[in-house]
């Protein structure tokens, strides 16, 4: 694309954006370049020179104006796109449901004005649209979207990415993120859009009801799903256990949820006064991911004062729980699959005492998630049903069993990226109500006289010794997608690169559906999931490695899963396999900086 063509792309973006924040920003950048300042026609090539696509699921960006950021023009566009696609379908599949959305919004910069312009252009087509007056959940939309009969939902909320960022995520008519066919037309709808887009006057949409303000009682029919979903609830006031419980809502949109299902559960729990309120800067979480420890420095501070048995945080739209323990040094963060394998463990354990485990269950994790879990599920004789990395295709595997195997019930979901789903009325990652889960789990572990650090041992004595970690590298800007290309294409040559001197015996590539046996040469299915950029190697001691381009970050990832199976000697195997885990790393960081050059 030429600088004249980057010029004009800015004129007529300042031309048609209506938030005068930034159509300022751009329109000062274009007098800036017209009197020939170079920097600002760099600016104007970074923000111009391509768009923010819409992808799984949404669109997520730097908030800013231009056309690769996000905006109010960006999300009017997008809505106008969705609508004109729910008008579309709406004679046809979704002639049941009300033509109608729900939008919700979390603590970012400008999360309430985008919420309100995308329930705006709604109205403007003809669509009821169901705006919270107040930040929420994202799980909260999901549960809502199922209980109003809505077609679709809208979240304004970039997850647990940096403060300069915000997001614009889309759910369907079951509560869950689009995936599929779906996804590619609401996609193609939007890109369609093109121009300037219109809105309803906020008085006119609500006299005409196609404007509805849900209020907090709106949460009342959560709150109750919620503290049914709670197992052992009823036993909470006979344990007398104290468990003092330090919360962080991280800045985000759980701190009124988590603290009222905690009450109304009977959990005590002291919130980090500095990080309890909603603020669009994160000043006291500048990283407001609850899967790293920097996130929890005023949790652990405040958990150590109080001498708390139990620490755990939400990130910003509170979809995603981190949880931390006492160790006897200070604080261990558990890995999303640590917590995934408790919650497990706790849900089926609690079924079967109780004489509630359906004849006939199962319960979804992703491709890169711990296989501790399936060894977990099967040893009690329940299912476990492999996915690609993603809530959207978690949700999209309960979907598919609802409609071809209806007689088994859902029990659990996981990723491991701090994400849980302990109850199907849901079909969203649910920080809140696994946040409830996670504390009477503790809390029964605790009457027991164990901690969660106690049972997670027991857990690995039985089913095996697992050692499952993640290495992330960043590759920023346009360059990146080719590095991460590159690096793809390096591994599917060479699927033996990354292995601690184990020998490959299967590789599996989901971008071509396909699973090579490594020792005979034979070629079969993947499994029959969408297909997706990630490959897959199985180590001959039984480990995994998988490669993965993320879906949100200019970012690749590497995960290991590695196990020794039982009987094993608890005091050298754990330093065993963390030494092929170091080798592992190594690896990578070799693999990395041989093939992004």
């Amino acid at each position: 694309m030429s600088d004249a063509e980057i010029v004009d792309r800015a004129r007529r973006y300042a031309e048609d954006e209506t938030e005068a924040t930034f159509r300022d920003e751009i329109a000062g950048l274009c007098e800036r370049e017209a009197k020939g300042e170079r920097r600002a026609l760099a600016e104007l090539r970074e923000r111009f020179s391509s768009d923010l696509a819409f992808g799984t699921g949404g669109i997520r960006g730097v908030i800013g104006g231009g056309s690769n950021r996000l905006n109010t023009l960006a999300v009017r566009r997008t809505t106008q796109g969705l609508a004109e696609y729910m008008k579309r379908v709406s004679p046809g599949i979704l002639s049941a449901r009300n033509l109608s959305a729900v939008v919700d919004f979390d603590s970012r910069r400008f999360s309430a004005r985008f919420a309100r312009e995308a329930a705006l252009v709604l109205a403007a087509n003809g669509i009821r649209a169901f705006l919270f007056d107040r930040l929420q959940p994202t799980p909260v939309l999901s549960f809502t979207v199922r209980r109003l009969g809505a077609c679709a939902g809208i979240v304004i909320t970039a997850s647990h990415n940096p403060p300069e960022f915000n997001g614009y995520k889309v759910s369907w008519s079951d509560g869950a993120q689009i995936v599929g066919k779906v996804d590619e037309e609401i996609t193609a709808s939007i890109g369609r859009v093109s121009g300037p887009v219109g809105i309803m006057e906020e008085s006119e949409a609500l006299a005409r009801g196609l404007l509805v303000i849900l209020e907090e009682d709106a949460l009342e029919p959560y709150y109750e799903m919620a503290e049914r979903r709670v197992l052992r609830r009823e036993e909470k006031r006979s344990r007398r256990v104290d468990l003092p419980i330090v919360y962080t809502p991280l800045h985000g949109a759980g701190f009124v949820p988590v603290t009222e299902l905690f009450r109304r559960l009977g959990f005590a729990c002291t919130v980090v006064p500095e990080q309890s309120r909603p603020d669009e800067n994160f000043t006291h979480a500048p990283v407001p991911n609850p899967e790293f420890p920097d996130a929890f420095v005023p949790a652990f501070a405040l958990a150590e004062k109080i001498k708390a048995g139990l620490v755990i945080a939400t990130d910003p739209d509170a979809d995603r729980l981190g949880a931390a323990v006492p160790d006897g040094k200070g604080f261990r963060l558990l890995s999303g699959n640590e917590l995934g394998v408790l919650l497990l463990d706790y849900v089926l354990e609690t079924l079967s005492e109780k004489k509630m485990l359906p004849a006939r269950a199962y319960v979804v994790k992703s491709i890169v998630t711990t296989e501790l879990q399936r060894r977990i599920a099967e040893s009690r004789g329940v299912l476990c049903v492999d996915t690609l990395t993603g809530f959207k295709h978690i949700c999209g595997a309960m979907r598919d069993m609802e409609r071809k195997r209806p007689e088994y019930e859902f029990l659990f979901g996981n990723e491991e990226s701090c994400g849980y789903l302990v109850e199907a009325e849901t079909r969203d990652k649910d920080g809140v109500t696994a946040a409830a889960m996670t504390a009477a789990m503790a809390a029964f572990h605790a009457a027991r006289g164990e901690t969660l650090l106690d049972r997670l041992r027991a857990i690995h004595r039985r089913h095996g010794l697992f050692l499952d970690f993640q290495v992330a590298k960043m590759f920023p800007g346009a360059e990146g997608i080719s590095v991460m290309r590159r690096l793809m294409e390096a591994f599917r040559r060479d699927p033996q690169a990354l292995s601690p001197g184990e020998r490959a015996v299967k590789v599996v590539d989901y971008l071509t559906d396909t699973a090579r046996d490594m020792i005979s040469g034979e070629i079969g299915s993947a499994g029959g999931l969408p297909r997706s950029d990630v490959l897959q190697v199985r180590l001959s001691g039984g480990g995994l490695i998988t490669a993965r381009p993320s879906g949100t970050e200019s970012k690749i990832k590497f995960y290991a899963s590695l196990r020794i199976d039982p009987p094993f000697d608890e005091m050298r195997s754990p330093w065993e396999l963390e030494a092929k885990g170091d080798r592992i790393r190594s690896r990578i960081e070799e693999f990395v900086s041989r093939n992004s050059k």
